[in-house]
């Protein structure tokens, strides 16, 4: 494996982790304020915005504004978010595991997501 996509990699990893973070950092505040979807839609969203941020800055070091890159990002991660969804559910009725469910689906949508923005959202 080449040494930047390593790098990438590993830093992908690391904004995702901290986005997962903030997610429920907000979750945890905004259900004490307001109806509890609502508050996990908008800490969805803040993790999305914190990853966005990062992932463009220093994980694949775009400097350049793009409204187009702005529109592929959310396109992945709708896309994202639905197939999350849809193989938790198809694991979850096999396995009967909330715990495999929800780890087989976030391995695959982090590693969609990787090829996604390396290799469309940002084309490096």
């Amino acid at each position: 494996m080449n040494k930047l996509l390593l790098k990438q990699a590993l830093k992908f990893v690391i904004v995702g982790s901290i986005a997962v973070i903030v997610d429920s950092v907000m979750y945890y505040f905004l259900s004490k304020l307001i109806w509890v979807e609502l508050a996990k839609g908008l800490s969805f969203l803040c993790g999305m915005f914190f990853s966005y941020i990062l992932n463009k800055w220093w994980t694949f070091s775009q400097k350049k504004r793009s409204f187009k890159v702005i529109f592929k990002f959310l396109v992945l991660y709708v896309s994202s978010l639905v197939l999350n969804v849809l193989i938790n559910g198809i694991v979850l009725s096999f396995t009967k595991s909330y715990l495999v469910a929800f780890f087989t689906a976030t391995l695959f949508c982090t590693f969609l997501n990787f090829i996604g923005q390396r290799w469309w959202v940002y084309k490096i």
